[in-house]
């Protein structure tokens, strides 16, 4: 009866088949009867089955196709295919192919006791499956299938009465001398068939579920066997001849009560999988009921296991669930990957495992451990860590180590705190810390970005952290996935804060909003912070500060609406967290204000037009603030904003409450697919172009899906068209990752051109530590070198995540900005100094200098303010410094010319810079419309088109104009005086005296000069009067000294040296890049050169440049009679202290020395900054 169900189908299995083949209609019928003509294979003409079975279209005609039999059952249901059958008959499935080009034939379920010769004469016959028949034996005409490599006999009765006995399977099968994969399992085998032993060049031998009860020594003769299953066979060992199996990889002995094991196993050295139920090692542990009992009290140790299992060195697997172990021995298991010991009587974690390099998996849930060691941190390579239902008390520090660990099981145990090391598991996603006496929760663990599921149910906790909102993964709240746990679990604990009402919900986010206003409303001696907006021109900047502070859309208008160079906004949240907002103007009128007010403490909020944002205008939209930031600001936090969201070709607009402002027609497609290689289109999002759709208006088509992770980068740059505000925010999601990629590769091209420079430097510091170069030289190198190391060290910390906004009504995002700033600047990691605790009295030094009229304050002033409210010499610089950071004052103490001075004012200073730096310059110098030129300049038109030209062609400004420039700034003589003495200070321009007596008109005589209007670039002229002056010495001494900038310097610095080496010259001509200049006895030239190139795409990218590189060389040139080398010398130091003084003031510029010899032996070269010195 057993056999015959092996064999059969039950009866209610055959109706079903029947039923679920029975044709429908005739159209059904030839279909069927057509597929399985094209299945048949062609039958011999001598085979007997070939001679009973009628042709497929007669069988289809005559045989009913209710009536099948067994085997052709068998084969419809496993393959499900629906296909009628006919009589019973012999059926060779369909000949697929082997990887070889050999035929796959599988004559399983055919119920047949002899095989066919014509299967056995088949040419090119690679796999041959007979499982499932009624085969006693096979022939040994089977000798001629010198093509096979894979026999399955499964399933049917092979005869094997004896060891010795080949009447089942002959002799002549060791000719097959191909085969490597032979299955037998199941056939009811009381012992192994001799012929099997002469196979020797099996890899494959599945003998499983046959009661054979003893595995021969013969086995050792399959020397290339590399799988043996052996699962079901009553045997209780294996013979010591298996290690003669050195290629063997796999033995499975599931099913089997193992007694024992070969001494000889670890010879084996790839044995990989030992397949064993190790339980059955407990029987005679099981035989005593008291011995169970004093394993647990380690009053007697466990032996039972082989120790030949713990010297197996290339085992992955070992598998000692519940086998009443308190012990484990020395391993010798270097290989494994997965080790489980559960449910035992463990009381400490065997020292051996931490050698374990390449263990993934540690179960060592429900023993009796009471501590885990340190030295669990070695073992780096874990990814799952499960310790459920012991008795810990304390988790290690080193535990930070596990770099790798996904999966950390604690639960019910005895933890009372949870180390601040836990943040270091960065690729952690489960935590499982339920049943313990936790009274509260590290700030460590809201690092864990990765988490996905955490359980802190049934502990003591009181007060969740208030930065577990950063734990962005924990996406739900007390749900289960796939029958475990998932997301966020709190019950069984009193936590008051959030209150039950938020907490006990299905949404982290109820819960993260209320911990992110907690955070912020507790943060205890929070100053105010200063933000620094930076932006092009109409990238939505001043619209987004007014959404910002009023809380509603105040959109501006057109060119007259424009920022002029900076405006300063204090600005206090709805939690009470105070800014002062720096809103830069974004034209390149501006660049010389710029680095006045940059602040490496403040936040920048770096804005961008998203809607228009392609690679092809990322480096005017983003790139070159970018730049300017790394080299003014290094280090400072970057935060991307994107505005425009509502410019996607009108697209539909979403507020914050879900409301639609706009909701026009839906789009549709009118862009076709890019017909470009594979090879760019999986380039297009880093070499991308614009992302806007070009959609046209199409009614009723269904709203795309743009879904990221489904989306290809090609799709990513097609333009998509967008109905409803969902896809409109998809789209703009796709752009936020081709912001955030091309952002990435332009910091990254940034980071390797400071280490080439890096690297090169210290290849000079070597070559020239030879005793052959001057010391100074070295040292010189060396400062450089070091500026570099910082550089490298402190690159922009730009946040990752980027704050998609509209300024329109709604003001999509504004709201998600203001929390994201406000949990930023809580964040002590990048604003140390906003949580601080100050004096009183500092508050009154800042009313006792805000109370003085003056545009600033000398250093005596400052100091006598500082007596009165009694802020003592020794923290007045301190005091001055904080309010310098809180946006109160102004002051350059880093700047010698202006360390002594405090501008208490700071909106007087930016007014006074904004009257002579404008975007609008040429609507402002309009003498029709702008009165103040004929009215306070007493200008007729010609003189004033006169004094026009000479200030927009060289930057010359009269006083006449002067006093038009600052005519709204109702300034008496003595403070116009008192501002033209200011401005060189700034190093903005240089002052020119005036005459006593004026001869000609006014306004040709200027009292300042802007180098930055400057347009007249050095030619030939340059070259003339140099030599003109050169020859009047008859020996000239002429010294060079040239500055390397290899990448580049900025905008604007230039210009501040034309203004700071006035105080050294006599008489001056000025060109764009370049200068010359006298003294009394001397003369000198600096000159600039170099070309601005954009980066050269990659040839097998096409990659469009993000930024520009540019290598530019600064060039000082001293002559001076020979007689005069003191005097030259002098010039030298003071001119090269001074470039020094500036080049400085760029904190993140890179600029080396290229001097003589001679100079650097001298010493007169000038390289090192000097700090200023405050008196008390």
């Amino acid at each position: 009866m057993l056999k015959k169900a092996r064999f059969a189908k039950p009866l209610g299995e055959v109706m079903e088949i029947e039923a679920m083949e029975k044709p429908t209609s005739a159209k059904s019928k030839a279909s069927t009867s057509s597929g399985h003509r094209d299945n048949s294979p062609p039958k011999s003409a001598g085979s007997k089955s070939s001679k009973k079975s009628p042709s497929p279209s007669r069988k289809a005609k005559n045989v009913s196709p209710n009536r099948k039999s067994g085997g052709e059952l068998k084969s419809a249901m496993r393959k499900s295919s629906g296909k009628e059958k006919g009589k019973k008959k012999t059926v060779v499935k369909s000949p697929d192919l082997t990887a070889d080009g050999l035929k796959i034939v599988d004559m399983s379920g055919q119920g047949m006791t002899v095989l066919p010769l014509s299967v056995v004469g088949a040419k090119d016959t690679g796999e041959l499956c007979l499982a499932s028949n009624n085969l006693r034996s096979l022939p040994p005409e089977l000798r001629r299938l010198t093509t096979l490599t894979k026999l399955d006999i499964s399933r049917n009765g092979i005869r094997c009465t004896n060891p010795n006995d080949f009447s089942g399977l002959p002799t002549e099968l060791k000719e097959l001398v191909n085969l490597v994969e032979l299955r037998i399992s199941e056939c009811n085998l009381p012992y192994i068939p001799p012929a099997i032993w002469q196979l020797v060049q099996l890899k494959i031998l599945d003998i499983s579920r046959n009661k054979i009860n003893m595995l021969q020594p013969e086995i050792g003769n399959l020397t290339n066997l590399q799988k043996l299953n052996l699962q079901q066979t009553n045997i209780t060992t294996l013979p010591p001849e298996i290690a003669y199996c050195q290629e063997l990889e796999e033995i499975l002995l599931w099913g089997n009560v193992i007694e024992s094991l070969p001494e000889t196993l670890p010879e084996m050295l790839k044995l990989r999988t030992l397949a064993v139920n190790y339980r059955s090692f407990c029987a005679q542990v099981d035989s005593f009921q008291e011995s169970e009992e004093l394993l647990r009290k380690g009053k007697l140790t466990s032996e039972h296991i082989p120790l030949v299992v713990f010297e197996l060195a290339t085992l992955e697997v070992l598998d000692l669930e519940n086998t009443k172990i308190n012990n484990i021995p020395d391993m010798s298991n270097i290989s494994l990957r997965e080790l489980y010991v559960c449910k035992n009587f463990l009381s400490k974690v065997p020292p051996s495992l931490f050698n374990l390099n390449h263990l993934t998996m540690l179960d060592m849930s429900n023993n009796l451990l009471n501590l885990l060691p340190e030295d669990i941190g070695r073992v780096t390579s874990l990814v799952n860590l499960r310790l459920s239902s012991n008795r810990i008390e304390r988790i290690p520090a080193r535990i930070r180590e596990l770099v790798n660990l996904q999966e950390l099981n604690l639960a019910d145990n005895r933890i009372r705190f949870m180390p601040t090391a836990i943040g270091g598991l960065k690729k952690l996603k489960t935590l499982l810390i339920e049943k313990n006496e936790l009274s509260c929760l590290p700030d460590e663990l809201c690092e864990l970005q990765n988490l996905e599921t955490l359980d802190i149910t049934e502990n003591r906790i009181t007060a969740l952290p208030m930065k577990m909102h950063k734990l962005k993964n924990l996406v739900t709240a007390h749900s289960f996935k796939r029958l475990s746990k998932y997301g966020l679990w709190l019950y069984k604990n009193p936590i008051h804060q959030p209150p039950p009402e938020i907490w006990k919900t299905d949404h982290p986010t109820k819960i993260f909003e209320y911990l992110k206003k907690l955070a912020i409303i507790k943060t205890e001696n929070l100053q105010r912070q200063k933000l620094l907006f930076f932006g092009a021109s109409g990238s939505g900047k001043t619209s987004l500060i007014n959404g910002l502070i009023h809380r509603k859309s105040l959109m501006t208008r057109g060119e007259g609406d424009k920022t002029r160079a900076l405006v300063q906004t204090p600005w206090k949240t709805e939690n009470n967290v105070e800014f002062m907002i720096n809103d830069f103007g974004g034209d390149s009128a501006y660049t010389m204000i710029y680095p006045m007010f940059s602040d490496t403490k403040g936040m920048v909020l770096l804005v961008y037009n998203h809607g228009s944002y392609s690679t092809d205008t990322h480096y005017n939209a983003i790139g070159q603030w970018l730049e300017f930031l790394s080299v003014h600001m290094p280090g400072v936090v970057v935060k991307l904003v994107g505005t425009h969201l509502d410019t996607y070709e009108e697209f539909a607009i979403e507020d914050e409450n879900g409301n639609i402002s706009q909701t026009p027609d839906t789009l549709s497609r009118t862009s076709s697919r890019s017909s470009k290689s594979p090879r760019r289109s999986q380039l297009s999002l880093h070499s991308g172009r614009s992302l806007q759709s070009a959609a046209s208006s199409t009614k009723d088509e269904p709203m795309p899906n743009l879904d990221l992770k489904d989306m290809s980068l090609k799709e990513m740059s097609t333009p998509t068209p967008i109905s409803r505000a969902s896809s409109y925010i998809g789209l703009s999601k796709s752009v936020e990752e081709l912001v955030k990629t091309n952002v990435e590769r332009q910091m990254q091209q940034y980071a390797q051109l400071l280490q080439h420079e890096f690297d090169e430097l210290e290849q000079k510091i070597k070559s020239g530590s030879d005793g052959k170069r001057s010391s100074q030289y070295i040292k010189h190198l060396q400062i450089q070198k070091n500026q570099l190391e910082f550089l490298i060290n402190n690159p922009l910390r730009i946040i990752p995540d980027i704050s998609l906004v509209s300024n329109n009504e709604g003001l999509y995002g504004v709201s998600s900005l203001i929390e994201s700033v406000e949990l930023m600047v809580i964040d002590k990691s990048l604003f140390p100094f906003a949580q601080r605790s100050v004096p009183k009295k500092w508050n009154k030094m800042r009313l006792a200098l805000k109370k003085h009229k003056d545009y600033f304050l000398p250093w005596k002033q400052v100091m006598m303010c500082g007596k009165e409210t009694e802020v003592t010499a020794d923290e007045l610089t301190d005091c001055l410094q904080y309010l310098h950071d809180t946006g109160e004052i102004l002051w350059f103490k880093d700047i010698p010319a202006l360390s002594k001075k405090v501008f208490q004012k700071p909106r007087i200073l930016v007014k006074m810079l904004a009257s002579i730096f404008r975007h609008d310059m040429e609507a402002f110098l309009d003498f029709e419309v702008n009165k103040v030129f004929l009215s306070k300049g007493m200008f007729s038109r010609e003189d004033f088109e006169n004094a026009k030209l000479l200030f927009l062609r060289n930057g010359q400004i009269s006083r006449p104009l002067m006093n038009c420039f600052w005519f709204y700034e109702e300034l008496d003589y003595e403070q116009f005086n008192n501002l033209v003495d200011l401005a060189p200070t700034l190093d903005i321009c240089y002052s020119v005296p005036e005459p006593t007596s004026p001869t000609g008109l006014l306004y040709s005589y200027p009292i300042v000069v802007l180098p930055w209007y400057n347009l007249d670039k050095a030619g030939q002229d340059f070259a003339e009067y140099w030599n003109e002056a050169l020859a009047e010495f008859i020996e000239p001494v002429i010294t060079n000294v040239t500055y390397v900038l290899p990448l580049g310097l900025p905008a604007g610095l230039f210009e501040k040296l034309s203004s700071a080496l006035q105080t050294h010259a006599t008489t001056r001509i000025d060109w764009k890049d370049s200068i010359f200049a006298t003294t009394q006895n001397e003369i000198f030239k600096i000159a600039l050169s170099g070309n601005t190139q954009k980066s050269v795409p990659e040839e097998d990218t096409g990659d469009i440049p993000l930024a520009y590189h540019t290598e530019n060389l600064l060039t000082l040139t001293i002559a001076a009679a020979t007689d005069n080398k003191t005097g030259a010398t002098t010039l030298l130091k003071e001119m090269t202290r001074m470039i020094t003084d500036l080049l400085a003031r760029a904190p993140g510029l890179v600029w080396n020395l290229e001097v003589s010899d001679e100079l650097w032996f001298s010493s007169n070269v000038q390289y090192a900054l000097k700090s200023v010195q405050f008196s008390k």
